[in-house]
């Protein structure tokens, strides 16, 4: 018996649709693999503080400073803007104007969001620092003066780029 090779056609390996498909599945996995890597190390959520302990006994020290904002009725009004940062400070008992106040934008979830600015007192209780831009979402705003005497926390809404931030009662 001859065989006869003439119906036989010979395709090299690249032209057949079933070899891409078997190369394309591993391929297409290791490519989406690398893109969750990338995302889960881009939205990475924060690290539990190092001295997680130590914080967490210093909140009675905390609850203390706020009730001295409690005691003297303290308030403040602050406005963000393209050119700077006013806050009017306000109290029910007279106290002494500190030299300047530091005020806090920390975003709930996102590190990256939080804004820190240190205003300086011009009189009045007007105090003007630098402009935040702020991107006008939820945030706890905390406010403490240079001497660290008392602190405002509280959560706003800066949408309209302005805020109140009263002691709790």
């Amino acid at each position: 018996m001859s065989r006869d090779s003439s119906h036989l056609t010979s395709t090299p390996w690249y032209k057949l649709p079933i070899v891409w498909l078997m190369i394309a599945i591993p391929a297409s996995s290791i490519v989406l693999g690398l893109a969750l890597v990338l995302i889960a190390f881009g939205n990475a959520d924060d690290v539990v503080a190092d001295d997680w302990y130590k914080q967490g006994r210093s909140i009675n020290r905390d609850l203390d400073i706020e009730a001295v904002a409690q005691r003297f009725g303290i308030s403040v009004d602050f406005e963000l803007n393209d050119e700077d940062t006013r806050a009017h400070l306000h109290a029910k008992t007279p106290i002494a104007w500190p030299e300047k106040i530091e005020l806090a934008l920390r975003h709930p979830t996102f590190a990256k969001e939080d804004k820190v600015l240190e205003l300086a007192h011009q009189g009045d209780g007007l105090y003007v620092g630098e402009a935040a831009h702020y991107n006008g979402r939820d945030s706890i705003a905390t406010i403490t003066p240079d001497n660290k005497y008392w602190r405002l926390q509280h959560r706003v809404s800066v949408s309209s780029g302005k805020a109140t931030v009263r002691a709790q009662e």
